[in-house]
C-alpha cells in the first residue's frame, strides 16, 4: 500500500512540477505579445493542473478513509455547484468551464462533482426528463475582464458537462431534439449557468432566474 502511496505522490509532485513550468513559460512568453504558442503553455498548464486535482481526490479516499460522497459533496460546495427549478425552467451552476484543449482534456474535475450534484437533485426532487428541449449556456465572467480576454463559444469545453447533465433532464440531446444557445454576461466572478426548458416555453428560458436589465439584454442576445 504505501508503496502505491508513494508512486501517487510522486505522480503528483511531477504533475505540479510541469503546471510551475507551463506557467513560467507562459509568464516568459507574455513580454512578447506576438508569440503565437503562448497560450499552449496556459493550456498545458491547467491540462496538468487538473490531473493533479483528480489524483488528490482519488488519495483523499484511499489514505483518509474518506467516502468519496463526503468528498464530492465538500467539493461541490466549495465550488459553487447548484440545481435549481423555477416556473419549470432547470438551473445548473458550475464553476466556469474549461477552454478546449489541443492536448487531452480532464473534464471530470468538473463532471464528478456536477454528476454528483444531479444524483443528489435527483433524490430529492421529481425529474421530467424532456424529449424537446432548448439549452441556453450562460458564460459568468467578471465585469472588470477586458472585451479581448473574453472566450469565444466555440473554444469553451461543453460537450462532457452537457452529457452529464443529459442523463437526468433530457431523453434526447441530438439537434432533432434539443437547441442549444451560448450567451455570456459580466458578474463578480467566473462561473458557467445551464438553463434547460421545454421547447414550448424556450422564449423566456433565462426569464425566471433574470434579475436587472444586463440579464435581459443577455436573454435576448440568446435568443437571437
Amino acid at each position: 500500500m504505501s508503496n502505491i502511496i508513494i508512486s501517487k505522490t510522486d505522480s503528483m509532485i511531477r504533475q505540479v512540477k510541469k503546471t510551475l513550468r507551463e506557467l513560467e513559460n507562459f509568464r516568459l512568453k507574455l513580454e512578447h505579445p506576438y508569440s503565437e504558442d503562448r497560450f499552449d503553455h496556459l493550456l498545458q498548464a491547467a491540462d496538468a493542473a487538473e490531473v493533479t486535482c483528480l489524483q488528490l481526490r482519488q488519495m483523499l479516499v484511499a489514505c483518509l478513509s474518506t467516502s468519496k460522497e463526503k468528498l464530492l459533496d465538500d467539493i461541490s460546495d466549495a465550488q459553487g455547484y447548484s440545481v435549481e427549478e423555477r416556473n419549470g425552467v432547470i438551473c445548473i451552476r458550475t464553476p466556469a468551464l474549461p477552454l478546449k484543449k489541443r492536448y487531452r482534456s480532464n473534464c471530470s474535475y468538473i463532471a464528478e462533482p456536477l454528476m454528483h450534484v444531479l444524483e443528489q437533485y435527483s433524490r430529492e426532487h421529481k425529474i421530467h426528463r424532456l424529449q424537446d428541449a432548448i439549452v441556453t449556456i450562460r458564460h459568468n465572467y467578471p465585469s472588470d475582464l477586458p472585451a479581448r480576454y473574453i472566450r469565444d463559444h466555440d473554444n469553451i469545453e461543453v460537450k462532457k458537462v452537457l452529457d452529464v447533465v443529459s442523463l437526468f433532464f433530457l431523453l434526447e440531446d441530438n439537434m432533432a431534439h434539443c437547441d442549444l444557445y451560448y450567451t455570456a454576461k459580466p458578474s463578480d466572478s467566473y462561473s458557467t449557468e445551464i438553463f434547460i426548458a421545454p421547447k414550448p416555453e424556450s422564449q423566456g428560458i433565462i426569464g425566471g432566474f433574470a434579475v436587472g436589465e444586463s440579464d435581459e439584454k443577455s436573454e435576448k442576445n440568446a435568443m437571437v
